[in-house]
């Protein structure tokens, strides 16, 4: 799947698979639908981006989408590995499908800054695994629990 961004015209392209395209259709308010054979649809564009804030919340720390406990950087990170937001549903069904395509559209128009906010998260999260680490050292763990086991 690749997906482009345009600020220019503040749209998106999304190109689902890399295939020869037999049919190209106007489906009205400017987006293009391309199909290849029956029934293989291989690019949308462009789609026109809602100009609104993203339904994400701050919640213990960290920011959630929707009413939901699922983070930003989940939903992100689940994209940026090539999920599809019907993908993304799937995998966290209370989520709603228009928050996430909401929330990948945000991120789009605002990379910079919520990259930004991706590399603090992932730099408090070592942190945290630093000080865990240190409070609860696991040096000697194995042999700890082989030694519990002959008891």
């Amino acid at each position: 799947m690749k997906i482009d961004y345009f600020a220019d015209t503040d749209t998106l392209y999304i190109e689902f698979r890399d295939l020869p395209v037999s049919e190209t259709r106007d489906m009205g308010d400017e987006a293009i639908w391309r199909q290849s054979g029956a029934a293989s649809i291989v690019s949308v564009m462009p789609i026109p981006l809602p100009a609104q804030a993203p339904p994400i919340r701050e919640a213990d720390g960290a920011l959630r989408v929707g009413g939901t406990g699922v983070t930003l950087e989940t939903v992100l990170w689940a994209f940026q590995q090539g999920a599809t937001p019907d993908d993304i549903q799937r995998q966290f069904p209370s989520l709603d499908l228009a928050d996430i395509y909401d929330v990948i559209a945000h991120y789009l128009r605002h990379r910079e800054a919520v990259e930004e906010y991706l590399r603090e998260r992932e730099q408090a999260y070592r942190e945290t695994i630093e000080e865990l680490k240190k409070e609860f050292p696991q040096d000697d763990l194995r042999a700890r629990l082989l030694e519990r086991r002959k008891r």
